[in-house]
């Protein structure tokens, strides 16, 4: 019974505020328009306390659901005596106004509220965000028929590959397999977001457009990997690989290495000739297979765009310099996730990341040309 009560009270107090919210909407628009407001009530029936001010009598009524506003010459049926103050005195579109008043409030309030509630705490279920995972696939069932597989997804970290060249050329050729249709996660390329956003962020500046289409030179420093020291690092083939396909970059197949291990590789943009440099990189408290910086050159130095992690390893900053004029630009903080969120993040996007299988693809053809080309010192 008291649950009947409260809910009762609860149905009275609610409905009553949004009636009271409702009410004012028609009182604040009839004052403003200059309509003469007799009473306004918080319920109805009998008045049982109040005051009044001006030509307003503010009461509160003994029947708490809801309540009123009346308003002078609003009743059409009333004798009209011409007093501006009424409400049928005034032009149609006063009294349209002062109608949907109401309603207007009504809606603001709606809007107020959930936009309160949703700020201080909005519940939201995980799974609605998690991918669907096939367990089982009965033999000749439909969904067999349909090309559902176990397992269909795979996630990987290829900044552990013992193997770079190897498993990068691996992993493309699984990639581009259409008959498995096998969908790749991969946690060194959720790493390379903060680097992808910032190299992104030199073509949002129009001034840079005419510079950046004559990009001649671009320089990928990185620490080698331990166990493949000889080879170049799969994020900064991943990173390269982004570039080039983004940009439709060719790779021309001209390769070179000096004897500071700096290896470069010529892309190509039609005519136009674009020297990639792996750049070794080995100072201390750089984790192994990181890159440290990314630079480009336009124009034989005429401007210089560059990404590069700061001293603290905290943070990444841009830095563009055309001419004498230097500019320091946005500064990015360096995610340092833990293997489980970056494993959640991945597992959130449900689709193929075709940006990530188009740059897979573009670092593989850059392993191929390094190790098929005859290298020239």
């Amino acid at each position: 019974m008291s649950g009947f009560l409260i809910a009762v009270a609860a149905v009275a107090v609610v409905l009553g505020f949004m009636i009271l919210i409702h009410e004012f909407g028609h009182y604040a628009a009839a004052k403003l328009l200059g309509v003469r407001v007799e009473v306004f009530s918080i319920g109805f029936g009998k008045r049982l306390l109040g005051f009044r001010r001006g030509e307003t009598d503010y009461r509160i009524a003994a029947i708490p659901l809801g309540g009123y506003v009346k308003m002078s010459g609003e009743n059409p049926m009333d004798a009209r005596t011409g007093d501006p103050a009424e409400f049928m005195s005034h032009p149609r579109w006063h009294r349209f106004i002062i109608a949907i008043a109401g309603p207007a409030m009504n809606i603001l309030l709606a809007i107020g509220l959930l936009t309160v509630v949703y700020m201080v705490h909005f519940e939201y279920p995980v799974y609605l965000d998690q991918p669907a995972v096939v367990a089982w696939v009965e033999p000749d069932s439909p969904a067999a028929k349909a090309g559902l597989q176990m397992a269909d997804r795979i996630v990987i970290d290829s900044a552990t590959f013992d193997h770079p060249y190897d498993d990068l050329l691996k992993l493309s050729k699984t990639i581009s397999d259409q008959s498995r249709r096998m969908r790749v996660s991969d946690l060194n390329w959720g790493r390379l977001t903060a680097w992808r956003t910032l190299l992104a962020s030199f073509w949002d500046v129009p001034d840079y457009h005419p510079l950046l289409s004559e990009i001649d030179r671009i320089a990928i420093q990185y620490r080698p990997p331990k166990d493949a020291p000889e080879e170049i690092a799969p994020k900064a083939l991943l990173l390269a690989g982004w570039l080039a396909s983004r940009l439709g970059w060719e790779v021309a197949g001209k390769v070179s290495r000096d004897s500071e291990g700096v290896c470069g590789c010529e892309l190509r943009s039609g005519d136009r000739a674009i020297e990639l440099s792996f750049v070794q990189n080995k100072t201390a408290g750089l984790n192994e297979g990181m890159i440290s910086s990314v630079a480009f050159t336009a124009r034989n130095g005429e401007a210089n765009f560059s990404v590069a992690k700061r001293a603290d390893g905290t943070k990444l900053q841009t830095e563009a310099q055309i001419g004498s004029e230097r500019t320091v630009g946005r500064v990015l903080a360096y995610e340092m996730r833990s293997e489980a969120e970056q494993l959640g993040r991945e597992l959130a996007f449900m689709n193929r990341d075709i940006i990530y299988e188009a740059s897979v693809a573009r670092a593989a053809q850059l392993v191929e040309t390094i190790r098929n080309q005859k290298t020239t010192r």
